[in-house]
């Protein structure tokens, strides 16, 4: 009997090392804070953030958000490989002034939220 029992805890210790392993890991490639600098006001910038699945399973993000209106946010796909990129959408129409924009990411991943910052002063 006590031979089954410390198989069956094996078997679960090993499960369970296994499944903390198998965790996805959203790394940025190149600057997570990016300095768009002067942009006329009606142009529409375009720049893509980059991030990389470092992790051992497939990386979902579940939400986008952002702290201002002022942004459209596009995600190539919601489930991201090792490769798997992002863009941002940058629509200064309406927009004067100095903006510091957040762009949070809500994933299955160790830290369930990763932040990029896009920084733009819109003149007319």
């Amino acid at each position: 009997m006590k031979v089954i029992i410390v198989i069956i805890l094996l078997f679960a210790i090993d499960c369970f090392a296994t499944n903390e392993a198998r965790v996805p890991e959203l790394t940025f490639v190149g600057k997570r804070i990016v300095n768009l600098g002067v942009i006329k006001e009606g142009n529409v910038v375009k720049r893509k953030i980059y991030f990389t699945n470092t992790g051992d399973s497939l990386l979902i993000v579940n939400k986008v958000a952002k702290s201002c209106n002022c942004t459209a946010v596009t995600l190539k796909d919601l489930k991201t490989f090792p490769g798997d990129t992002n863009s941002v959408t940058v629509d200064t129409k309406g927009k004067v002034g100095i903006s510091v924009i957040d762009i949070v990411m809500s994933t299955n991943a160790r830290y369930r939220e990763y932040v990029a910052k896009l920084i733009m002063e819109v003149k007319k």
